[in-house]
């Protein structure tokens, strides 16, 4: 029940923006973005994206014929 309420329509809105700050307002957060605009949100996730992997130490011998992508 928990999930299909987080997760159920007109629960989640995505917002293509920086966020430049984020504070605590009571049960919720207060979100500033880059060009101004201020947010409330329920929940708040801090989504930095992935790294690129390390390299495979047994292939480094292998130079131009190994490509880690």
């Amino acid at each position: 029940d928990i999930l299909a309420a987080a997760t159920g329509p007109g629960a989640v809105t995505p917002v293509a923006a920086e966020a430049v700050a984020a504070e605590r307002q009571g049960d919720g957060w207060a979100v500033l973005l880059a060009d101004g605009r201020r947010l409330r949100s329920d929940a708040l996730v801090l989504a930095i994206g992935n790294e690129a992997p390390a390299g495979l130490a047994a292939l480094a011998g292998l130079g131009e014929h190994y490509v880690a992508n």
